[in-house]
């Protein structure tokens, strides 16, 4: 086993002894063994003993080291504001990544701050923008066996698309799974063996808890997300495929309540309904690869057609040549479409103008259900929602079957809109917890916690002039500053001219600082105002995100229409 993984030697010698932090990271590392735990103190994640040494290593960080009552430990840490370049490398040098960020806030804890594992980083896994690099699909992928067949399950987390089937042989298997190219696999203990032989070799693959592919746990699983099993898969190798990955995405999001609101379909597909296309013929046709080592990379089938306005649509044209269509009514309605398309080329414009507006909100509502949106993420969700109406507006004089039944699909989700509009600013800041994302107007109390914050500080910004007028000192001035707040700062000359209701706040060099009574009422007044404002603020937005969250399925279906 990797020595940077699993709880370190040195600490397991003197596990009873350490110190309630290096204790916690003891036993994170202890419930978290296949993963190397990123540990929050502060505004760094650190990791210690043999993990320290391998992290330092690799991302060329100052190796330091941590020394307690039970010995010195070696330390390395990344600041986590810049953390996702660093988990980039960890990821590349074949490791899950276990977050353990700091679950309370300091001032209120009475000893050492809780710490949890809140999500677990993994290839196959990824959600954040900064750690998908492209607008392809990003698969994770199951892989049971049964007596008599195999079941495969794929799924990317950070969109919601989930794919099931199965096949009798190991190679039509293969077949499958190269369609998908999945980063990440996990596989029951019975079936390794064939799993060298059906994932790529840049494919992570590893086994995962037994007890997840057992068939009673992998079908509670399933029916949990999409009701009865038996109505949407076929046999006992999909349905413990899908209930296991289910389960182990659920384990990459950390905590006690790891279900992914936002999947909400599972698609079942039988390979014959497809062109079949082998490992052999992807390479050849050189679909998404191309051969050479020499030439233009993006000379590929994929390179050639793709000239869509949106990653929904790059995403939606690679899954067409994934799997070529051969059913000749399905074909034919699909190219009654493309051909409507091309007779009216203004409306074909339009639209392509209005899709060039439009986000990944397949991403998009990802990570709002995830809770992890902010309020910019939300604004994108309405400014693609926002051209619904145009789109089908262009679309309300075609006959083809396949573009009336899109229009008619197309959900304008008005009350969506809406709401974010009344509530989130147009260009809000990036973080939620530091005010300025809720619209005046969307709440009365906001409103007068924020006027009352406004009203003090229009009365500071004018006590210069009163104050230089009152004392005649007119080098006088008023500042503020963290440690001390607002002040008035009189220079040594002047010292004779204070009043006697200046009282002293702090001495420097060359000036005193001061606050009088009325000055300090009104600090006492904003500081209370701007922080419950900027907890209401938070609580508001996150109410917002949870109505959001709460109509996934139907962004979902607009996203897939």
């Amino acid at each position: 086993m990797d020595a940077a993984l699993g709880p370190p030697e040195k600490m397991a010698e003197n596990s009873e002894e350490l110190t309630p932090m290096m204790s916690q990271y003891f036993e994170l590392c202890r419930e978290y063994d296949d993963s190397l735990v990123l540990f929050q103190v502060g505004d760094f994640y650190e990791t210690f003993c043999e993990a320290a040494e391998r992290t330092a290593r690799l991302l060329e960080i100052a190796l330091t080291k941590r020394e307690d009552s039970t010995g010195t430990y070696p330390m390395a840490g990344i600041p986590i504001d810049s953390a996702e370049s660093y988990v980039e490398t960890l990821l590349d040098a074949g490791y899950r990544i276990a977050v353990a960020d700091q679950v309370q806030d300091p001032e209120e804890a009475t000893g050492v701050v809780d710490r949890a594992v809140t999500r677990i980083v993994t290839p196959g896994t990824l959600t954040e923008d900064e750690l998908l690099d492209t607008d392809d699909n990003n698969f994770v992928a199951c892989l049971t066996e049964d007596p008599d067949r195999y079941g495969l399950a794929l799924l990317d987390v950070s969109t919601g698309d989930f794919y099931a089937t199965s096949a009798r042989r190991e190679e039509a298997v293969a077949d499958e799974v190269s369609r998908f190219a999945p980063a990440e696999a996990i596989v029951e203990p019975g079936a390794s063996g064939t799993a060298t032989d059906v994932f790529d070799a840049d494919c992570m693959v590893s086994p995962y808890d037994p007890e997840a592919f057992e068939s009673e746990a992998a079908r509670g699983k399933v029916e949990a997300y999409f009701g009865a099993p038996d109505s949407l898969l076929a046999g006992s190798a999909e349905i413990r495929a899908c209930g296991a990955l289910l389960a182990y995405a659920e384990y990459t999001r950390g905590g006690e309540d790891g279900r992914l609101d936002y999947l909400n379909h599972l698609t079942r597909y039988e390979p014959r309904e497809y062109m079949l296309l082998d490992r052999v013929a992807l390479s050849s046709l050189e679909l998404f690869e191309r051969r050479g080592v020499h030439g233009d990379a993006d000379v590929t089938l994929l390179g050639v057609l793709d000239e869509t306005a949106c990653a929904l649509g790059s995403r939606k044209l690679k899954d067409w040549l994934r799997r070529p269509l051969l059913d000749p009514e399905r074909i034919e309605a699909r190219l009654d479409a493309v051909e409507e398309w091309t007779r009216d080329v203004q409306a074909r414009e339009a639209a392509r103008e209005q899709l060039r507006d439009v986000y990944d909100i397949e991403r998009l509502i990802a990570r709002i259900s995830r809770g992890r949106a902010n309020a910019r993420d939300l604004r994108s969700l309405k400014a693609t929602l926002d051209v619904v109406p145009e789109l089908k507006a262009e679309l309300r004089d075609f006959e083809s079957e396949k573009l009336v039944e899109l229009r008619a699909d197309l959900d304008e989700l008005a009350e969506i809109r809406d709401l974010i509009d009344r509530a989130v600013r147009e260009d809000p800041p990036r973080e939620i917890t530091e005010g300025d994302v809720i619209k005046q107007g969307y709440d009365e109390e906001l409103d007068r916690l924020r006027e009352t914050e406004r009203e003090g500080k229009e009365w500071i910004d004018s006590l210069e002039a009163t104050e230089r007028e009152r004392t005649g000192i007119d080098s006088l001035k008023v500042g503020h500053n963290s440690v001390h707040g607002y002040y008035i700062e009189v220079t040594n000359p002047n010292l004779d001219s204070v009043p006697d209701d200046y009282t002293r706040r702090q001495t420097l060099k060359n000036s005193e600082r001061f606050y009088t009574p009325e000055l300090k009422q009104r600090e006492d007044e904003i500081l209370r105002a701007e922080s419950r404002a900027d907890d209401l603020e938070h609580e508001l937005f996150r109410e917002v995100r949870a109505t959001v969250a709460a109509e996934s399925e139907r962004v979902q279906a607009v996203a897939d229409a």
